[in-house]
Order: C-alpha cells, then sequence, then structure tokens
C-alpha cells in the first residue's frame, strides 16, 4: 500500500513515515538485544502509534475501536 494513496493530511503522513523509520531504537542489531532503556522506549514508540493510529481514524473519518 502506498501511503500517497491513502487520504490524510500531508502532516499525519509525514508523523507515520517518520515515526516508521524509528522502529527498533531500542535494540542493539549488532548483538540481537534490548539497550538498558529498551522496553521504556519501546513503549513510547507504541503510545505514538496509537495516538497516530487515533488521527488516521479521525481524518478518514472512521468510528471503530
Amino acid at each position: 500500500m502506498d501511503i500517497e494513496e491513502i487520504p490524510i493530511s500531508h502532516e499525519v503522513k509525514e508523523e507515520l513515515l517518520k515515526w516508521g523509520m524509528r522502529y527498533g531504537e531500542w535494540i542493539d542489531w549488532n548483538t540481537d538485544t534490548l539497550y538498558p532503556n529498551g522496553i521504556e522506549l519501546e513503549d513510547k514508540h507504541n503510545k505514538i502509534g496509537q495516538q497516530l493510529t487515533e488521527k488516521v481514524k479521525n481524518e478518514l473519518g472512521l468510528n471503530i475501536k
């Protein structure tokens, strides 16, 4: 799916792309282990993802849980 085809604002598209690019910042990919604060970083990333989900739903006019 191409994000450009989704009828949401440019700002939300940018937020989604930036959020997606930050995936895995809590993982040391060289050792395949979590950084010391990895759980907190992952939780923060997931919370931002939930907020973005709500923004997308609002812009699409979706009333779903």
